[in-house]
């Protein structure tokens, strides 16, 4: 095992003994307790630990966070010394998909979050959550067949696509006012990036 195998172990070892304690010392006193005191919380409690004590592990545990972006570091550029540049490309695709995937989850999760919070400021009934989940998901079903499906110009695409949002906003149109449903088209269309409209305009000004 050579030099950098042994500190690549011993930091590992140690950053699994002393992550859990100081993640704990590092909470403020008045911290949120809604989920319980876990088991770290209660031996922390018997540690007693005085305010030098709970700094002093909360820079150690600083320290080893630095030392392991470092090794991460380390070890992509020893990989990328192994692989040759058409293996380092699709790596680097392969990376970018996974990040990808995961900004695409956490958009997901926070545009339903905000559907709930929507649709429980109306009060709306169990039935008509569901009617409402019923015409959203018919709507995507058919999205994704006109997607594969051919036509002739794009007009005859748009108008398809134009027939399908008519259809949907009158099952919208059984269950919310109009407001509302402005309200859900507008917290449903898709979020970009910032900047991405600045990038846009820039582009059509300058053709």
């Amino acid at each position: 095992m050579n030099s950098f195998q042994r500190r690549l172990l011993s930091i590992s070892l140690i950053s699994s003994l002393a992550l859990p304690l100081t993640a704990m010392a590092g909470m403020p006193a008045n911290a949120p307790q809604e989920m319980g005191p876990g088991p770290h919380q209660a031996m922390m409690a018997t540690l007693d630990l005085t305010a030098a004590q709970r700094n002093a592990m909360q820079e150690t545990r600083q320290r080893f966070r630095k030392e392991h972006q470092a090794l991460r570091e380390q070890e992509r550029e020893a990989i990328d010394d192994i692989l040759n540049e058409e293996q380092r490309a699709s790596l680097m695709q392969a990376r970018e998909q996974h990040q990808g995937a995961g900004r695409h989850d956490q958009r997901q999760m926070r545009q339903q979050a905000r559907l709930d919070a929507l649709l429980d400021s109306w009060s709306l009934s169990d039935e008509d959550r569901a009617t409402l989940k019923d015409a959203r998901q018919t709507l995507m079903d058919k999205m994704r067949g006109l997607h594969d499906e051919a036509f002739d110009n794009r007009e005859d695409k748009r108008a398809a696509v134009e027939n399908l949002r008519q259809d949907y906003q009158a099952a919208l149109a059984d269950v919310l006012n109009e407001a509302q449903r402005h309200a859900l088209v507008v917290l449903m269309m898709p979020q970009h990036a910032p900047g991405h409209h600045a990038e846009g305009r820039s582009k059509r000004e300058g053709s």
